[in-house]
C-alpha cells in the first residue's frame, strides 16, 4: 500500500538530535541547493528496483542523477580537488573562526580510520584556525603522466620502503548492479508531484527562519560574493580603512568555484561538541506526513550492516540533524519491507554497534593533532594511512616540492593548491576588510595578505599580487592625522593613535590567527626541512580521551597586539610599506597589460603618507636633514598622484568617499606646512649658531629608504617633477629660509583653501535635499561635520604658522633697515627705501592672517612691530642739518601711536579681556611702554626744537604736556613688582623732569604775575616728584641736576622780587632746599671716600667730570645765595629783631658768621683742595665735603 503527504518537510528538524545520541551536536544550514524536500513515497512490498521509473535521472528536488548514480554511499563532487576552497569561498565569514571546512565524506572518512584497514589520502591547508580538507588521489598525482614528478618519486621511495607491498589496497567496486539499483530506489521513493517541481539553481537561496538556533536549526543563506559588497557595506568599511578604497572589479584569480560542479546539495554548519566544522553534503533528505524529514537506505537483506556502515548512518544524519533512517530491504532488487530507525540508536544496531562517546574523542584527537602539525599558511599537508596500515603519517608536501631541486618558487607553483589557496587567503582578507568590525581584524588582515603574496608567482598573476602588495602598503602605514605634526614638539606628546579594538582578544578570528601564529613559532625548528612532520603510531591511539590537546584560543597566554600607531613602531611599518610599494609598482610598471590606474594612485597615495609620517617623526627627533628628503619624496608621490587622477579621470564616487579623501587631499598641505615649520627650527638654529648644523647637510644628501626604486616608479608615471624641491632645501641665509617657510605656508593656505571649495560642493549633506534622511545619510552628515571641524582646526593652524613667519619676516627686514640706518653716511637709499616697503608688506599680511583667525595676542604684537617701524621710519627721515620735526617724522610719528593705541585695543575688547591670559598681559605691558616711549620721544623733539614748530608758545606748550602726560599715563602702571620696574619708573622720573622743565620756562616766559605763580608751583610740583624717585632708585647723578634746575628757578625766582621780607624768605627757602639734598650728596661722598676710582667707575652710572661740573655749579648757587643773603642782610632797613623767627639766636646777628660761611666757599682750593681744572674722583670728593661744611654751618645760623 503506498502512502504519501503534499506537505513540505524542512531539513532543520526542530528535534535535537544531538541531545538523544549522548553527544553536542547541532546542524545549522548555511546554504541549500533546494527548497524543500522530496516527498517520500513508500514503495509496496514486491517493487522491482530492477526497473526503471517514469522519473529516473530527471532533475528533481533534492535528487541529482550525477550524485546518486556511483555507489552505495552518496558521493561528493566530481572535482574533490578543490571542494573544500569552493565552500571555503562561499563561506568567508566563517573562514579563521570554524575548526574545519570539507566534504562531509572526508570527515566520516576521519572518524572511521580505528575502525577501518582501507587507506586514508586527504590534503589538507591551513587557513588561520581552520583546516580545509581534501580527497588526495595518490594514484593520479602518482601516474606517469602526472606534472607531480617530484611526488611521483617520493610515492616510490615510500613503496620501496613498504616491502614492496602496494601501499593503497584497491576496492572493489560496486557493481554496475548495484549503482543503478540505488538509484532507481530513490527515484522511485519520490512522491510524483515532486517530480514536476523542477529545481531552479538561479533561485535565490532559501532564507534562515527568525527562530531561534536552539528551537530550530537556523539556515544561514549563501552570503553573496564578497568582493562586491552591498553600498552602504562598502560605506561602513571605508570608515574603517581610510586609506583603502573598494575597486569596482577586484581580481578573482584563476580559480573560481561558481559553477555547479562545485557545489554541494546543501552545506551545513555543524557543531560536535567543542568542533565548529562547514561540511558540504549531497544526501537526499525525505520528508512528508509524520516523517518530517528522513535519510533513506537501500540494504540486501542477505547482508548484515557492519559497524562502518553504522557509523556512516549515523554520522549522515548528525551532520543534517535527521532525526529518523528509514531502511528499504530487498533480495536481488524485489523490495521486501521498510524499517524506520531513529538517529539515537543507530549505534545500537545488532553487529553495527560502537560508543558515540569514542566517535566524539577520536573526531577531537585527530583533529587536535592536525592543528597542531599543520601549522603553516600555504602549505599542503598530506594526510595518509596505507591499506591495512596502523601507523598514520603527515608531511609536508610544500617542504617536499620545493626541495625537489630548482627555484624554490618556481616548484612550489607545481603544486596545483598553491592558487587556489592563495586566493582563499585574498578572499578572506577581503571579506575581513569589509566586516562591520575589520579594524579589529587589522593584523589578521595583514597576515592573510603576506601570505598570499609569498605563494603567487608575481609574473604569472599580477593583477592579484598588485592588489595584494597595495593592500599590503596601506595596512602597514600609521594613521594620518591632519596637523598632527603641529600639535606637539616632542615624542612623547606626538600622536601616534590609531583605532584599537576595544578589546583584541575578544576577537574570535584574531584570536584564531594568533593561534596559527604562536603554533608556527613552536613548531618551527620541529617542522623546517623536514618532510614527515609527525605521526601517530597507532590508530589505537584515537580512541583515548584528548590523547591529542592543541591551542585554543583561550588558553592563549599572550597575543601580539596591533602595533600600528606606536611611537616605536612607526619607522618600521612605514618601511614595511614602502617595500610593498615598490612590489605593487614593479608588477603594475613591469605589464602594461595590467589594468592598474587606480591601483597606481593607491601605491602612490600610500608612499606619500609613508615619506610623510617618516619626516614626521624625523622632524620630532630633530633630524631635519631628513625630514626635509623625505618630505621631498612625499610631495613627489603627490605631484605624480594628482597627474595620475588627471589622467584617468578618476573621481570620489560617494560622499562617504568624499568625506575620506578629504584627510588625503590635505596631505599636501600637511606636508608643505611640515617643510615649513622645518625651515622655521633650521631659522632658530642660524640664530642660535649663525649657520645650520653640517649634520642636517648630511642627511639630507644621504638616500632615504627605497629613494631609488620609488623615484624611478614616479619618473615612469610622471617624469621628473620637483615643482616643490625648493621648499625642502637648506638655506644658510636667513632672510631666505624665512621667506622659503612663508611660501611653504602660504601654498598649504592655497591648496586648503581650494579644497574648501571641492569639498563642499561633494559634500553637500544629503538631509538638505528636502527629502527624509535615512540613518545612512545622518551618518554621512555627521561625517561632514566632523571632517569639516578638522579642516577648518587645521586651516587655522595654518593661518597662524604663517602668520607668525609673515611677523619674522618683517621683524627681519625692519632690523635690516635700522642696521642700514645706522651705518648711513648720507641720505637713505634705494636699498633702504626696499627693505621698508618689504618690511611694511609683512606687518601687514601677518595682521590680515591674525584677524582672520581672531588671534588678537599676536594681532596687537604685529601692530607693535608695525608701530616700531614707524618709529624707525621717523628716524628714516630725520634731518641732521635740521633737528626739527618736519612733516615726515611727525606722520610717521603718529602712524606709530595709531599701531599702538589699536593693539592696546585689541588687547582690551571684551572678547580678549576675560582669557588674556599671562602671554597677553606681557604683551600689553610692553606695548604699553612702546607708545610711551613714542610720545615721549615726539615730545623731546618738540620740546628741544619749540621755537620751529607753532605759531604761538601755548600752543606748542598744551601739545607737549599732552604727549608727556600720555607717555606718562602708559608707563605708570606696567611692570610692577618685575625687574623692569625700575625701569618705568626711570621713565616717568624723565616725564616729570621734562613737565618740571617746562612749566619752568613757561614761568620765566611769563609776565603775568598770578600765572607766573601757578606755573612755578606746577613746576615745583614735577620737580619734587621727579627727586623722589630718582632718590629711591639711588640716582645721584640725576638727582643733582634736577636738584640744580629747581635751585636754579628759585634764584630767578629771588631775583625778581622786590620786597625784603618775601625775598629773606624765599632765600631761607632756598637754603633749606639746599640742605635736603645733603643727604644724596652724603651717600655720594661715602661711596667714594670707600673705594678706588677704578671701583666707583663701575659702581657709579656717569663719570667723574660730570658730577664735579655739577658739584662747581651747585656750589656757585650756593654762593648765590649767600651773597644775596648777606647784602640783604646788611641793608639798613633789614631789622634784625622782626626776623628773628628764622634764626637760632635771639640775640646775635649771624651776618659774621654768614660772610665767614661766604669766605669759606671762595678758598675752597685751600681749605679743602678743589682743583677746578683737574676733575676727579677725589677733587669731586673735596667738592663735596666743602658743600657739606658749608651746610652744616648754615644749619647751626637758620632755622631751615
Amino acid at each position: 500500500m503506498q502512502s504519501h503527504d503534499s506537505s513540505k518537510a524542512s531539513p532543520e528538524a526542530k528535534t535535537d538530535v544531538a541531545s538523544q545520541v549522548g553527544v553536542r551536536s547541532k546542524a545549522v544550514i548555511t546554504y541549500s541547493a533546494s527548497e524543500g524536500n522530496a516527498v517520500y513515497l513508500r514503495l509496496p512490498p514486491r517493487t522491482d528496483l530492477n526497473n526503471a521509473p517514469s522519473n529516473w535521472l530527471r532533475k528533481t528536488i533534492g535528487l541529482r542523477p550525477e550524485v546518486v548514480l556511483p555507489g552505495s554511499r552518496y558521493v561528493s563532487n566530481r572535482n574533490q580537488l578543490f571542494s573544500g576552497f569552493a565552500m571555503a569561498g562561499n563561506h568567508l565569514q566563517h573562514v579563521g573562526k570554524v575548526d574545519v571546512v570539507s566534504d562531509a565524506e572526508n570527515i566520516k572518512k576521519l572518524l572511521k580510520i580505528p575502525y577501518s584497514n582501507a587507506h586514508t589520502s586527504m590534503a589538507i591547508h591551513r587557513v588561520g584556525r581552520t583546516l580545509l580538507l581534501e580527497n588526495f588521489d595518490i594514484k593520479k598525482h602518482s601516474e606517469q603522466g602526472s606534472e607531480w614528478t617530484w611526488f611521483r618519486d617520493f610515492y616510490r621511495e615510500l613503496f620501496q620502503q613498504s616491502d614492496g607491498h602496494t601501499l593503497l589496497k584497491k576496492k572493489s567496486p560496486s557493481s554496475q548492479n548495484d549503482r543503478m539499483m540505488l538509484s532507481k530506489f530513490l527515484y522511485y521513493s519520490v512522491y510524483q508531484e515532486s517530480c514536476n517541481k523542477l529545481e531552479d539553481r538561479s533561485v535565490t537561496p532559501r532564507s534562515p527562519s527568525r527562530k531561534s538556533d536552539v528551537e530550530s536549526n537556523i539556515g544561514i543563506p549563501r552570503l553573496p560574493n564578497i568582493l562586491k559588497p552591498d553600498h552602504f557595506a562598502q560605506e561602513q568599511s571605508e570608515r574603517r580603512w581610510k586609506y583603502w578604497t573598494p575597486h569596482e572589479n577586484l581580481p578573482q584569480g584563476s580559480q573560481t568555484f561558481d559553477d555547479e560542479a562545485f557545489r554541494f546539495e546543501r552545506n551545513i554548519l555543524w557543531t560536535f561538541e567543542d568542533l565548529k566544522m562547514i561540511l558540504g553534503t549531497n544526501m537526499p533528505i525525505f520528508g512528508g506526513g509524520k516523517y518530517p524529514a528522513v535519510s533513506l537506505r537501500l540494504r540486501d537483506s542477505q547482508k548484515p550492516i557492519n559497524i562502518l556502515t553504522g557509523i556512516d548512518y549515523w554520522l549522515d544524519n548528525l551532520i543534517c540533524n535527521v532525526p529518523e533512517l528509514v531502511m528499504c530491504f530487498h533480495v536481488e532488487g524485489i523490495v521486501q519491507n521498510y524499517e524506520f530507525i531513529k538517529t539515537e540508536d543507530i549505534p545500537k544496531l545488532k553487529d553495527s554497534s560502537f560508543s558515540p562517546q569514542v566517535i566524539k574523542d577520536i573526531a577531537q584527537n585527530i583533529l587536535s593533532f592536525l592543528k597542531s602539525n599543520c601549522t603553516k599558511e600555504g602549505h599542503t599537508y598530506w594526510l595518509f594511512k596505507g591499506s591495512g596500515d596502523d601507523v598514520i603519517k603527515l608531511y609536508d608536501l610544500s617542504t617536499l616540492c620545493q626541495g625537489s631541486g630548482g627555484d624554490a618558487q618556481g616548484s612550489q607553483h607545481q603544486n596545483p593548491y598553491v592558487i587556489s589557496v592563495a586566493m582563499l587567503l585574498y578572499k578572506t582578507a577581503m571579506n575581513l576588510m569589509q566586516s562591520q568590525d575589520s579594524c579589529n581584524h587589522h593584523n589578521t588582515v595583514r597576515k592573510l595578505l603576506l601570505h598570499c603574496v609569498q605563494l603567487l608567482d608575481q609574473t604569472k598573476h599580477q593583477e592579484v599580487a598588485g592588489h595584494a602588495a597595495c593592500l599590503l602598503s596601506s595596512l602597514f602605514l600609521p594613521q594620518l592625522k591632519i596637523g598632527a605634526h603641529m600639535d606637539s614638539q616632542s615624542e612623547s606628546k606626538h600622536d601616534y593613535s590609531y583605532s584599537h579594538p576595544k578589546d583584541w582578544k575578544t576577537c574570535d578570528t584574531c584570536a584564531a590567527y594568533s593561534e596559527a601564529e604562536e603554533s608556527l613559532q613552536e613548531q618551527k625548528a620541529k617542522h623546517d626541512n623536514c618532510t614527515e612532520i609527525a605521526s601517530i603510531s597507532s590508530v589505537s591511539d584515537l580512541y583515548y580521551p584528548k590523547k591529542f590537546v592543541s591551542l585554543s584560543p583561550s588558553s592563549e597566554s599572550h597575543h601580539s597586539q596591533d602595533t600600528r600607531g606606536v611611537p616605536a613602531e612607526v619607522e618600521k611599518d612605514c618601511l614595511e610599506s614602502l617595500r610593498h610599494i615598490v612590489m605593487g609598482f614593479d608588477i603594475l610598471l613591469g605589464d602594461p597589460q595590467t589594468n592598474g590606474n587606480k591601483l597606481l594612485c593607491d601605491l602612490t597615495k600610500n608612499a606619500s603618507i609613508a615619506y610623510f609620517k617618516l619626516a614626521e617623526k624625523a622632524n620630532i627627533v630633530g633630524k631635519l636633514g631628513s625630514a626635509l628628503k623625505r618630505s621631498r619624496l612625499a610631495l613627489r608621490c603627490c605631484e605624480t598622484l594628482d597627474f595620475l587622477k588627471s589622467q584617468s579621470q578618476i573621481h570620489d564616487s560617494s560622499s562617504v568617499e568624499s568625506v575620506h579623501a578629504l584627510e588625503l587631499d590635505l596631505l599636501m598641505p600637511n606636508l608643505l606646512s611640515l617643510c615649513g615649520e622645518v625651515q622655521l627650527k633650521l631659522v632658530h638654529e642660524m640664530r642660535a649658531s649663525s649657520d645650520p648644523k653640517m649634520s642636517h647637510f648630511e642627511e639630507l644628501d644621504s638616500a632615504v629608504e627605497y629613494e631609488a626604486a620609488i623615484l624611478k616608479s614616479l619618473e615612469a608615471i610622471f617624469g621628473s617633477g620637483g615643482q616643490y624641491d625648493r621648499m625642502t632645501e637648506i638655506h644658510r641665509d636667513m632672510l631666505c629660509a624665512l621667506s622659503v617657510c612663508a611660501e611653504c605656508y602660504e601654498t598649504a593656505l592655497e591648496l586648503t583653501t581650494k579644497m574648501e571649495v571641492k569639498t563642499d560642493q561633494s559634500l553637500k549633506p544629503p538631509s538638505m535635499d528636502g527629502k527624509r534622511s535615512s540613518s545612512r545619510d545622518t551618518n554621512i552628515v555627521s561625517s561632514y561635520n566632523v571632517d569639516s571641524t578638522n579642516r577648518e582646526e587645521f586651516k587655522t593652524t595654518i593661518i597662524r604658522r604663517n602668520g607668525h613667519v609673515l611677523n619674522e619676516l618683517g621683524a627681519c627686514m625692519l632690523n635690516r633697515v635700522v642696521e642700514k640706518l645706522n651705518t648711513a653716511e648720507n641720505a637713505p637709499t634705494k636699498d633702504m627705501t626696499e627693505a621698508w616697503d618689504k618690511a611694511e608688506s609683512y606687518f601687514k599680511k601677518a595682521y590680515n592672517m591674525f584677524f582672520e583667525v581672531n588671534d588678537y595676542t599676536n594681532q596687537a604684537l604685529v601692530l607693535s612691530n608695525r608701530g616700531r617701524l614707524m618709529r624707525v621710519s621717523a628716524q628714516f627721515h630725520y634731518n641732521e642739518g635740521d633737528s626739527s620735526l618736519s612733516s615726515e617724522e611727525r606722520s610717521s610719528f603718529e602712524c606709530a601711536i595709531n599701531n599702538y593705541v589699536k593693539a592696546l585695543t585689541v588687547l582690551d575688547s571684551k572678547a580678549v579681556k576675560q582669557d588674556i591670559g599671562e602671554s597677553g598681559l606681557i604683551a600689553k605691558e610692553n606695548i604699553s611702554w612702546e607708545l610711551s616711549g613714542c610720545y615721549m620721544s615726539m615730545a623731546q623733539i618738540l620740546q628741544d626744537d619749540s621755537h620751529k614748530h607753532h605759531d604761538t608758545r601755548e600752543d606748542l606748550e598744551q601739545e607737549i604736556m599732552t604727549l608727556l602726560d600720555n607717555s606718562l599715563k602708559y608707563c605708570k602702571n606696567i611692570w610692577k613688582a618685575t625687574p623692569k620696574s625700575s625701569i618705568a619708573h626711570y621713565r616717568q622720573s624723565k616725564i616729570y623732569h621734562r613737565l618740571a622743565s617746562l612749566h619752568h620756562s613757561s614761568f620765566r616766559a611769563c609776565s603775568d604775575h598770578r600765572k607766573s605763580n601757578h606755573l612755578r608751583n606746577l613746576a615745583e610740583k614735577y620737580y619734587d616728584k621727579a627727586l623722589e624717585i630718582l632718590k629711591d632708585l639711588e640716582h645721584y647723578h640725576e638727582l643733582v641736576r634736577v636738584e640744580l634746575e629747581k635751585l636754579s628757578m628759585k634764584e630767578y625766582h629771588i631775583s625778581t622780587v622786590t620786597s625784603l621780607v618775601a625775598k629773606l624768605k624765599l632765600l631761607l627757602d632756598g637754603l633749606q632746599s639746599l640742605s635736603k639734598s645733603s643727604s644724596s650728596l652724603a651717600m655720594i661722598k661715602d661711596l667714594i671716600s670707600t673705594s678706588s676710582d677704578s671701583q666707583v667707575s663701575l659702581a657709579i652710572p656717569f663719570d667723574a667730570t660730570e658730577l664735579f661740573n655739577l658739584l662747581k655749579i651747585f656750589v656757585t648757587i650756593l654762593q648765590s645765595f649767600l651773597l644775596s643773603l648777606i647784602k640783604l642782610m646788611s641793608s639798613p632797613t633789614f631789622k634784625y629783631d622782626k626776623h628773628v623767627k628764622y634764626f637760632k639766636s635771639a640775640r646775635d646777628s649771624p651776618l659774621e658768621k654768614l660772610k665767614d660761611v661766604y669766605r669759606k666757599t671762595l678758598t675752597s682750593s685751600k681749605t679743602f683742595g678743589v682743583d677746578d681744572d683737574a676733575p676727579s674722583f677725589n677733587g669731586t670728593a673735596n667738592w663735596l665735603a666743602l658743600i657739606g661744611s658749608v651746610l652744616d654751618d648754615l644749619s647751626s645760623l637758620f632755622s631751615i
